[in-house]
């Protein structure tokens, strides 16, 4: 089991929120948030940061999570296609992202913790 997939688990309280225990990491919609939702252009970095990961029933979820519950806020979806990974290796990633709004490549350059840097190269 992946530790992606462990921490999931872990911190997921399946006791009050109605989703079911997933089956596999397959089963995990991987989550991250562009503080400011600022997509960067050609050179420029911009903070990412990994948030909690979820079933795939909320790939299409927005709208708004009482606040005094876990993971409260407002929920948007700020673009949807596919991505392809072009090469990795332990300190970045490049993918080539083609969505509605964003298209191109990019690096996503681990820093520390949950948190990465996501600079548009291409």
């Amino acid at each position: 089991m992946s530790k992606v997939f462990e921490e999931y688990i872990k911190k997921r309280r399946f006791d009050v929120t109605p989703e079911p225990v997933p089956k596999s990491e397959d089963t995990i919609l991987l989550s991250y948030a562009i503080p400011k939702a600022v997509i960067p252009q050609v050179g420029e970095k911009v903070l990412m940061v990994q948030t909690e990961h979820h079933p795939p029933e909320y790939m299409h979820f927005e709208g708004e999570i009482p606040r005094e519950e876990y993971g409260g806020g407002i929920v948007k979806i700020y673009d949807k296609g596919t991505f392809r990974v072009v090469d990795v290796n332990e300190k970045r990633m490049i993918v080539e992202m083609k969505g509605k709004k964003v298209k191109g490549k990019f690096a996503i350059i681990f820093l520390h913790d949950d948190q990465y840097l996501l600079v548009r190269i291409e």
